[in-house]
């Protein structure tokens, strides 16, 4: 479908993988100190630190919404963050703190307070740290290097924050592919800027496969060796095509063992994500064109899981004086499971072990049109429907209305492009 699959990396490459690291890492301070002429950072009164490490950067956000289901079981929100039934829903509160630590690193870290429903329909509030990491600031050879905990570079949306989103919910493919956290853990990514008449990255990395942000690899059970890691390779492309329009293409490959490490199974996944932005130069109205297809093909002792999935959306900014409204509309689409009869053929596991969030594995869509209004860059008010069609509802449909409201405090930095 979307490209050729490939074998994972031997540990043979992972134990060059980490030596490159190291490399790397090391020279960013023989590079640093040949710059500033400086026997240590942060040597005298500190004016060679960039940025202030006793007073970082704090922000608070807070996300809620109110939603009326048709359906007394709403399973089909599948997203960690989206609405989950009828009436008022936390769907986060993140704390953001980051700083520059000296002329070398700078530290970033989110923490989220979230609620979750558990089997015998009692809530319990999760506090989890879901980002904390370093990036360097200096590295030579337009070279970068982030470690620590963090989301996983591959694709367009699966970094980006709940608050960053342009809809109420997380699109079902990413949900369906990632799980509803989305794919993170602790690991090190390296990025290279590279000397392309346009700017173009390549990223490589590798994470822990295992725990409940491990969906598709190991929810469950521990790392044996850093050969049961996920591997990433992304290419990362943007172009200027005029003054006003610009163009933002991403080609993603993702490996790593599964829940069948005993029978030396892996997934494979590998997507494309397209962004596209018109902005009127004569004011603050734009229009966005966004999309994503994946497709992940899943090891089990009885067969392949090969499934896959996209979603499109638009987003537009009206002109001024209406330049506080925003209208998007997104179509999601998933496809159903390849593999034997039942969903709960011998190997794969099943629904609460992460592989998937939606009831089953079957054919779904959703079209969700939304609008937006922001009172100040500090807060804003979404309204959202879904017509919502997985298979599953044999003929039935979920129809969901979303009121949200989210404010900002603090000095949060700007989302990403």
């Amino acid at each position: 479908m979307i490209g050729s699959f490939v074998v994972g990396p031997s540990k043979s490459t992972w134990t060059s993988f980490i030596v490159g690291y190291l490399f790397i890492l090391s020279s960013t301070i023989c590079f640093g100190q040949s710059e500033q002429n400086s026997s240590s950072p942060g040597a005298g009164t500190g004016s060679s630190v960039n940025g202030n490490p006793l007073n970082p950067d704090i922000s608070l956000d807070g996300l809620f919404s109110l939603s009326q289901f048709n359906n007394a079981d709403p399973l089909t929100f599948s997203g960690g963050h989206d609405p989950k039934e009828s009436g008022f829903n936390l769907q986060q509160v993140e704390l953001t703190l980051g700083s520059n630590v000296d002329p070398y690193f700078r530290a970033d870290a989110n923490l989220v307070m979230i609620p979750e429903r558990s089997l015998d329909g009692s809530v319990v509030t999760k506090i989890e740290v879901e980002e904390a990491y370093l990036t360097t600031t200096q590295l030579p050879w337009n070279l970068q290097i982030k470690a620590g905990s963090f989301f996983n570079a591959f694709g367009r949306q699966n970094s980006h924050h709940p608050h960053a989103w342009d809809f109420v919910n997380k699109p079902l493919v990413l949900s369906r592919m990632f799980g509803g956290d989305g794919l993170r853990n602790p690991g090190a990514q390296i990025s290279w800027l590279t000397p392309l008449p346009w700017y173009s990255e390549l990223i490589t990395s590798s994470s822990n496969s295992t725990g409940e942000t491990a969906a598709s690899f190991r929810p469950e059970g521990r790392m044996r060796d850093l050969g049961d890691s996920v591997f990433l390779l992304k290419w990362n492309n943007f172009v200027s095509l005029q003054d006003d329009v610009s163009l933002n293409i991403g080609a993603n490959y993702l490996t790593g063992p599964n829940a069948n490490l005993g029978d030396k199974r892996k997934t494979d996944i590998v997507g494309a994500d397209f962004y596209l932005k018109y902005r009127d130069p004569a004011s603050l109205s734009f229009l966005a064109l966004q999309a994503e297809v994946i497709q992940r093909r899943y090891d089990t002792s009885s067969g392949k899981l090969n499934d896959w999935g996209w979603y499109a959306q638009i987003h537009y900014r009206m002109s001024e004086p209406y330049d506080r409204w925003h209208i998007g509309l997104r179509y999601d689409w998933v496809s159903q499971k390849k593999l034997g009869s039942p969903i709960t053929s011998p190997g794969l596991p099943n629904s609460t072990t992460g592989l998937a969030l939606d009831r089953d594995i079957n054919k779904r869509f959703r079209v969700s049109p939304v609008i937006t209004f922001f009172p100040s860059e500090f807060s804003k008010l979404r309204l959202q429907y879904d017509f919502d069609k997985p298979d599953s509802f044999k003929g039935n449909n979920q129809q969901v209305v979303s009121l949200q409201f989210e404010y900002t405090i603090g000095a949060h930095g700007a989302h990403k492009f």
